[in-house]
């Protein structure tokens, strides 16, 4: 990066334009128009199963839960600990459009229009201000548009994987920030937008968090940035995980628990299944299909790119510039099965099932490089100026007919399936080893007495929260229809009781004595939780007070400079 054509926070423009708002805006309502006029979602993989769980999520909230951890209605009525697993701002975004009166599906809807604006937004912010005023509309524009952000929506149907999208620009803005200059806004807003993007969805978060490692070796190894800049940004990211604990802590320490392997073993999530390679593309159609020929033009793209920004007599050579050439060639390989050893060796790598899902950090850095090439430095450094307008105005061209394609053709859900009950095997409790005898029982009765004799009937039964009247002529063992999992606590009239397991369905067992009573079961935070609540809070609150202090010794060194040159002066 040339330094001279750089923009910080503190000297860049302080709003954007209506203007570009406004174009954001429509960029990301013509992309999602069918969503809108068909009143419904695409109908794609994985869509009903984040309808069903932004309708679990908004039901918990409503019945008072601040964080839901808990899924009543999955697995025929026995629950499952999903939102223990399953990053939550996404579902949050889609709970408070609810709140305003909006049903469902067009709230899903919207989120999913707010998720490709604000994508638009962050990358112009993140590209001006890295590559120059001139980058930014350019790297927005194609980043709301690129093909696998389409196919996110329109055939994987990753809801929080949208979201996600909207936090890697920032975090690239900050670490390009924050690890040249002592910026307070730099160092909050990296923590805010790592802790954002870990909230949102945790395999993206790993996968950037490879990025940052990468990034921040190129930055102080290869091109010799100021070391006393590390700490810094390292302690920004570490806030930014300890403001996740609250999510982080108990999916990391609690998958135990739950058949979580089943997402690595299960035939669809094995990633050496799902390398992406030229060779069987005439035996392929559909997703699989598109995503090979969208990876081939993202390629041509980039060489054409690399060469307008390396010719010419300057040849210039910008570090961002080199870093985001080599993270494309990087998250690239990554998807080929050129790749395995990779893959066998990194931590928890597998973990991410889909060697796929790489192409959205390979286009983060494509959308960046297009930037870069209309920036003021790289305008100067090329002898070919309208040439490379008209190649790169031409694949934007081809990017917007793709859209099109998909805007055109996409098929919507139809209104059976928008509110299908969905289970998922990797979040049952490992205490279910019969899951087919409780996915076949039919009906499903809430409350039942396995020994003794009593009469049972439910008071209420919330997602988080089951009340049930007993009167028992002998002592007995009630049996409630949702599988036992680490946070469950019951009490029988205000009097805490063990819980017992059910062999083989996982189903909680409690026993209470002769006579009338009311049961009470709740779903409580366990102590990790709690302890992640508030390593979240403290976290908070030390991203606040470093940050606000963190470029004092600057703002002083300022002052004294102008002070000294004012001496002079005299």
């Amino acid at each position: 990066m040339n330094d001279p054509v750089v923009t910080y926070p503190e000297t860049r423009d302080r709003h954007l334009s209506v203007s570009l708002l406004a174009l954001f805006a429509l960029v990301a309502f013509y992309i999602t128009l069918p969503l809108f006029l068909g009143q419904s979602l695409p109908d794609s993989h994985d869509i009903i199963f984040h309808i069903f769980q932004s309708d679990q999520f908004d039901r918990s909230l409503r019945e008072g839960l601040w964080y839901p951890r808990w899924i009543a209605d999955t697995n025929n009525g026995y629950g499952s600990p999903n939102f223990v697993f399953y990053a939550p701002l996404s579902y949050a975004i889609t709970s408070a459009l609810r709140h305003l009166s909006l049903p469902l599906i067009p709230a899903v809807t919207t989120a999913a229009w707010l998720a490709f604006f604000l994508s638009g937004v962050t990358m112009f912010i993140a590209a001006s201000r890295i590559f120059g005023k001139a980058a930014g509309l350019p790297a927005a524009i194609f980043y709301e548009i690129v093909p696998f952000h389409l196919l996110v929506l329109y055939e994987r149907g990753g809801y929080a994987e949208l979201f996600a999208f909207v936090w890697f620009p920032l975090i690239a803005l900050f670490l390009s920030v924050l690890s040249e200059h002592p910026r307070k806004t730099a160092f909050i807003g990296l923590g805010l937008s790592y802790a954002g993007l870990i909230l949102t969805h945790l395999v993206s978060a790993y996968m950037f968090t490879i990025v940052i490692c990468l990034f921040l070796a190129h930055r102080f190894l290869r091109s010799g940035a100021n070391w006393k800049r590390l700490p810094g940004v390292v302690i920004s990211l570490l806030l930014g995980i300890g403001l996740s604990a609250i999510y982080l802590m108990p999916a990391a320490f609690e998958e135990k628990y739950v058949n979580i392997d089943y997402i690595r073993t299960c035939i669809i999530g094995d990633y050496r299944k799902n390398f992406l390679s030229i060779t069987d593309i005439p035996s392929l159609h559909g997703f699989q299909l598109e995503m090979r020929i969208f990876a081939i033009v993202d390629l041509l793209l980039f060489l054409l790119i690399m060469s307008f920004a390396w010719r010419g007599p300057e040849k210039t050579k910008s570090r961002d510039r080199s870093f985001f050439a080599l993270l494309f060639v990087g998250a690239l390989l990554l998807t080929m099965p050129l790749s395995r050893a990779a893959w066998a060796v990194i931590p928890k790598l597998p973990m991410i099932q889909f060697p796929w899902r790489w192409l959205s950090i390979l286009e983060v850095s494509l959308c960046f490089m297009v930037g870069s090439v209309f920036s003021a430095d790289g305008a100067r450094a090329q002898p070919s100026v309208n040439l490379k307008n008209a190649t790169i105005i031409g694949f934007f061209v081809f990017f917007a007919a793709v859209s099109l394609y998909f805007v055109v053709t996409s098929a919507l859900l139809p209104d059976s399936l928008l509110r299908r009950v969905i289970s998922v095997r990797e979040y049952t409790p490992l205490w279910v080893t019969d899951r087919d005898r409780i996915m076949s029982e039919h009906p499903v009765k809430k409350v039942s007495t396995v020994a003794g004799t009593a009469a049972c009937g439910v008071i209420y039964w919330k997602s988080g929260e089951r009340k049930i009247g007993v009167y028992a002529s002998t002592p007995a063992v009630l049996r409630l229809s949702t599988f036992y999992f680490p946070g469950w606590e019951a009490s029988v009239d205000h009097r805490p009781i063990p819980i017992g397991i059910e062999k083989g369905t996982g189903a909680m067992l409690v026993d209470v004595p002769a006579g009338g009573h009311e049961v009470l079961l709740r779903f409580t935070d366990t102590p990790l939780r709690r302890d992640a609540a508030i390593i979240s809070i403290i976290s908070l609150l030390m991203l606040a007070v470093i940050g606000t202090l963190y470029d004092n010794h600057e703002v002083r060194r300022r002052l004294r400079n102008s002070w000294v040159r004012g001496k002079s002066d005299e």
